[in-house]
């Protein structure tokens, strides 16, 4: 939906409540129109803002509370593509919490995923594609993510 698409474009800007007011709109939209897949892609959203550290409202047991759901809700519906970030979100954060094995395991997961769906990309593709499974979440590795992309360069080395 529109608001979701909104709640990422907030959570860039740094509009944190903005982006969890979105995610939790979505939320209840989701839930009166019975949409899993909405309601995955709000807790993906809604999870992410709460683990996002310079969001000073940010609520760790929230954010991967949330998180976990969204990824259970993919698997089982296998939307492989959102498998796979919610994977990386997860790898992520547990990385800046400094929960190495736990992050290690996600990116392990993440980019066994991705070598997956190879066949399913074209050829064209493919480099761009792998390349963004390993480092798309990390594009800055200063600030409070540098030890989570030293973790996922660990993890695909």
């Amino acid at each position: 939906t529109l608001d979701l698409e909104l709640g990422w474009h907030s959570l860039r800007q740094k509009e944190f409540s903005q982006a969890q007011e979105r995610a939790r709109e979505c939320l209840e939209r989701a839930r009166q129109l019975r949409s899993q897949d909405l309601l995955d892609d709000a807790l993906h959203l809604l999870g992410v803002v709460e683990s996002v550290f310079d969001n000073r409202g940010s609520n760790i047991i929230r954010a991967v509370s949330a998180l976990q759901q969204a990824l259970d809700g993919v698997r089982e519906k296998q939307r492989t593509l959102m498998v796979r970030w919610m994977l990386a979100s997860l790898g992520r954060l547990y990385g800046d919490l400094g929960k190495e094995g736990v992050a290690r395991h996600y990116y392990h997961e993440e980019l066994a995923l991705s070598d997956r769906l190879k066949d399913r990309v074209p050829t064209v593709f493919w480099g761009t594609f792998k390349k963004e499974a390993i480092r798309r979440v990390f594009r800055n590795e200063t600030g409070p993510h540098k030890r989570a992309a030293r973790i996922q360069r660990e993890a695909v080395d």
